[in-house]
């Protein structure tokens, strides 16, 4: 699968947003294409220290409202464990 780099900075960003309105504490992300997925690998703070997720995703998100709702909802569920951020 060819990608070009304003591709994956698009995605990256849309994936960004994401983890933010998750409020995922401390978080490293990487995405990147495998074969006709993509795979989303998160590193982030848990209760035990630090964990590792990955996330299949059938196409890279493109920053439509339904892409990103799909994507916030699957990330909810896969990133579950991570520690999310203290509201003051």
């Amino acid at each position: 699968m060819a990608i070009n780099s304003s591709e994956l900075i698009r995605v990256r960003e849309v994936i960004e947003s994401v983890l933010e309105q998750l409020d995922v504490d401390a978080y490293l992300f990487e995405v990147e294409p495998s074969g006709e997925q993509w795979e989303l690998k998160v590193e982030c703070a848990i209760e035990q220290g630090w964990g590792s997720f990955t996330v299949a995703l059938a196409q890279p998100p493109a920053g439509s409202e339904e892409e990103q709702a799909v994507l916030l909802e699957q990330c909810r569920t896969a990133l579950a464990a991570c520690k999310r951020e203290r509201s003051n």
